[in-house]
């Protein structure tokens, strides 16, 4: 209080008997604290000033902490109003990152979510204060082993909150180093479930309001916020696969109506095709070397070899192998592949790099279809590195690996073929697997590769699917290990 109040304060004691306001008293140590000061006229002989000052840190904390109570929940009604009203669920989940990121004052909020086969994680929505740098770019694929402490305790639905990073315990040393390299302070994590099993997390970077995230109380609107997001992502999820699933069956409508075309027209160009070939190979025996007509009937050889290729594929589509299922292992499978076009490889300069784990089950399959497959995408995905990098380049590598995945609770195994070529355009990934559709030149591809691959690996029980970006393109096989192909030996009549 001034000296200068003094008059001020008697007049309104002088009228109301009594005053109070809130003000602000130092310790001798010279810290603060809040305080209520109430002032009371005492008329005894004279006028007298009675003082008293309460210390209202508590009651000032519990109004804090009452205030946020209101915001969250305001914030998880308003997000989930927002999930049943959009149509936009990815509109809706940054709108939700912005405004929980905003109450927590934090400079970066992230959804990572765990890919189909519980092996990786990928940042997919984000929200970044201005000047802050995304992580989308960086958080991609990322394994899970790479953050071991932290993943126990979200799979314990536990919350995790790291005031400051520097002072975090040595069994939390791999999350440091990370957290550190991307220049953060502290860090704020809420595990995302989706029918009670981890399916990612919200992680808030840099959150400077003072609460005590550990609370009951504070944990309790962020879980409800992290289970309406969880909850929109599961229907996301449904929705694309429903409409996976149905873009399948029309897929496979179509593959089945061009393959019964596919086997009229092979069987009725095939005759002609054999007959053209055999007279060109006479004209180029009978005339002489130096014949103009023998470079003719050369050229005339090639090109009708050419369409007796395509004519053999077509046949191939339109038809299922004699091969029998019988127990094979992967990784040997992709071993055997790669002997056959290494050479190719080597004089392309393309390297590979392989990944390939030695303890997988052997599936029930078709060896020579499955070899087939994998020459295909090893063949596109040659091209793809040769068109961007048409000499040596440390980035013209393939990569291959061969693990295990869990999908729907059921053991499956994964082979992809990763490239670092050009990247698919959308418009053109949603076709990659149609008949006769291609984008190289006439004499290099019939369109024809990928949907036989396709109904191979659906033949087995399988998906064969890509994903492709500016990082890299990758093709997947997905094969399960319980497939209901049965292996059997050579029946009655039949050469094994």
């Amino acid at each position: 209080m001034k000296p200068e109040q003094f008059g001020e304060i008697q007049k309104v004691l002088q009228k109301q008997g009594h005053l109070i306001w809130q003000g602000v008293h130092r310790r001798k140590d010279g810290s603060t604290f809040p305080v209520e000061v109430t002032i009371k006229l005492v008329r005894l002989d004279k006028n007298y000033m009675v003082t008293t000052a309460r210390d209202i840190t508590e009651r000032e904390r519990a109004e804090r902490a009452l205030a946020d109570k209101l915001a969250i929940e305001g914030i998880v009604a308003t997000t989930s109003t927002r999930f049943l009203a959009a149509d936009d669920v990815g509109r809706s989940i940054d709108a939700a990152l912005a405004d929980v990121a905003a109450f927590c004052r934090s400079t970066r909020a992230s959804l990572v979510l765990i890919d189909r086969g519980g092996t990786a994680m990928s940042c997919v929505h984000e929200w970044c204060a201005p000047g802050a740098a995304s992580h989308l770019g960086i958080f991609k694929n990322r394994p899970l082993d790479a953050m071991p402490w932290c993943l126990e305790k979200l799979k314990n639905h536990e919350i995790v909150h790291v005031p400051e990073v520097a002072s975090m315990p040595e069994y939390a040393g791999a999350e440091k180093k990370v957290l550190e390299a991307w220049g953060i302070g502290s860090v704020l994590v809420i595990p995302l479930l989706v029918r009670k099993k981890l399916a990612g997390f919200i992680r808030f970077d840099d959150v400077t309001r003072d609460r005590d995230w550990r609370r009951d109380e504070e944990l309790v609107p962020l879980r409800t916020l992290a289970d309406i997001i969880g909850m929109a992502i599961e229907r996301r999820r449904a929705d694309d696969e429903r409409s996976r699933l149905e873009g399948q069956l029309r897929h496979q409508q179509k593959l089945e109506a061009i393959g019964t075309l596919a086997s009229g027209v092979a069987h009725e160009i095939n005759n002609p095709i054999t007959a053209i070939l055999n007279f060109a190979e006479i004209i180029e025996e009978e005339v002489g070397e130096e014949s103009e007509l023998r470079d003719f009937a050369g050229r005339i050889v090639d090109e009708t070899n050419r369409v007796a290729g395509i004519v053999k594929n077509l046949l191939s589509f339109a038809r299922q192998d004699k091969e029998h299922y019988s127990p094979a292992s992967i990784p040997d499978i992709v071993r055997d592949t790669l002997t056959l076009i290494a050479a190719v490889f080597r004089k392309d300069q393309i390297a590979v790099g392989l990944d390939l784990r030695g303890d997988l089950p052997k599936i029930n399959c078709r060896s020579q279809q499955i070899r087939q497959v994998l020459m295909n995408l090893l063949t596109n995905a040659r091209d793809a590195l040769n068109d961007r990098y048409p000499s040596f380049d440390e980035r013209k590598i393939i990569n291959i690996s061969c693990g295990p995945v869990e999908i729907d609770g059921a053991a499956w195994i994964r082979t992809t073929v990763e490239n670092h070529g050009a990247a698919i355009p959308p418009e053109v990934m949603g076709r990659i697997f149609d008949p006769f559709f291609t984008t190289k030149p006439k004499e290099v591809g019939t369109g024809l590769g990928l949907a036989i691959s396709y109904g191979i690996v659906k033949d087995h029980g399988g998906l064969l699917w890509a994903e492709s970006g500016e990082a890299a393109t990758r093709f997947h096989i997905d094969l399960k290990v319980q497939n209901g192909r049965f292996a059997r030996g050579p029946m009655e009549g039949e050469v094994a």
